[in-house]
């Protein structure tokens, strides 16, 4: 019996193996033969290692030229007609929107997971505006038929690809984020010491950055004693990125340290007390996700994303978006209160159990990879 291929598309593949392995690896051990197409980089031996295949593809993240943007499509043309997949999953922006198009032309049924909006949707200028009508209608040629599938990670998002009147083909499921391995991360002791804060994330100003270090200041400012911490590192294809020059002078002011990207979350959130993402919009961002079933404390921006991530006042707390100062006071109430640091990390971890184990995510996956192979 032919074993069924699945492609997978991605923007990075350092991406995928945080975020996509673990329903890669499931696939394997069912059946599948599992390959991905993204660009190629330092992580694809480890990739390869994994028992995954892998197509090299030009793709990038942000708004290229028309020539590479093309290339891009014609590549993810050629692997569909090439090795004809069974099924596609397509994740994040332009993989869903050019694998969409190149999966639809091949007859190939797609899932196309939208991980979150983006800049492109946080940005109001003419020139992210004109590139929101072409995503949204290359979404609506390319994946709005009755083979495809979406996956979303909030409700505002789904409601959102409903109003423009993407999904009436199409079916969708609701999947809480990316999901965490709960026999990886788990609960530690708080820490020794002052209280430590610590922002783990791209180092993008979207992910408020910026209003983070404001914040810190301010705390600092009143003398309050805490350690601030941003962990992570800049990403040049986003126009919002940090330099690594910016990061340096934010590290040399003496108030937020900064360190280049840990792959063992593990050990950064064991290290901290409270885990702070004051981002402008996100899927549902996988650092809360992490911080939740690792047992730490939240603070985050009440906007999409972002709230559905935590429970209010229960694994933490919620403050006004790009407001440092509202940002200042959230972190300025956990710091003077270690018992609701404890409580709100023990609330977490019953969350994370409940909603993000990476078992039930593969499982979902699983289930809707089956139900596209049965339409086929």
């Amino acid at each position: 019996m032919t074993r069924p291929k699945l492609l997978m598309v991605a923007p990075t593949t350092s991406f995928f193996l945080s975020h996509r392995l673990p329903i890669a690896l499931a696939a394997i051990e069912t059946g599948y033969r599992v390959a991905l197409a993204s660009p190629d980089g330092p992580d694809t031996p480890r990739l390869v290692a994994s028992g995954v295949s892998h197509f090299p593809i030009p793709l990038e993240r942000a708004v290229a030229t028309p020539a590479v943007e093309i290339a891009t499509l014609a590549a993810l043309s050629t692997i569909m007609r090439r090795e004809r997949p069974h099924i596609a999953h397509l994740i994040t922006a332009k993989p869903a929107l050019y694998g969409g198009l190149a999966a639809r032309f091949h007859g190939v049924p797609a899932i196309a997971a939208i991980t979150g909006l983006g800049y492109l949707f946080i940005r109001s200028d003419a020139k992210a505006s004109l590139a929101r009508k072409i995503l949204l209608s290359g979404y609506k040629i390319g994946l709005d038929h009755r083979a495809n599938h979406f996956i979303f990670q909030n409700g505002d998002d789904l409601e959102l690809f409903r109003s423009h009147g993407l999904m009436r083909k199409a079916g969708c499921t609701l999947i809480p984020g990316s999901g965490a391995d709960l026999n990886v991360l788990t609960p530690r002791p708080l820490p020794d010491g002052p209280v430590t804060v610590v922002l783990p994330a791209r180092m993008l100003r979207d992910k408020g950055i910026g209003e983070f270090v404001e914040a810190a200041g301010m705390l600092h400012a009143k003398g309050l004693e805490a350690r601030f911490r941003l962990v992570g590192d800049p990403d040049p294809s986003n126009p919002a990125s940090l330099s690594l020059e910016e990061l340096h002078q934010i590290h040399a002011q003496g108030i937020v340290e900064w360190q280049p990207f840990e792959r063992d979350i593990a050990t950064v959130l064991a290290a901290s007390h409270v885990v702070v993402l004051p981002s402008y919009r996100e899927g549902l961002p996988k650092t809360l996700i992490d911080a939740a079933a690792a047992g730490r404390a939240t603070v985050t921006n009440d906007l999409t994303g972002c709230r559905d991530a935590i429970l209010p006042n229960v694994t933490g707390l919620l403050c006004k978006p790009r407001d440092a100062a509202s940002l200042a006071n959230a972190i300025e109430t956990l710091i003077k209160n270690r018992a609701m640091i404890e409580e709100f990390g023990k609330a977490g971890r019953k969350l994370a159990e409940r909603r993000f184990d990476i078992r039930q995510v593969v499982t979902t996956h699983l289930a809707l990879y089956e139900q596209l192979r049965r339409q086929d």
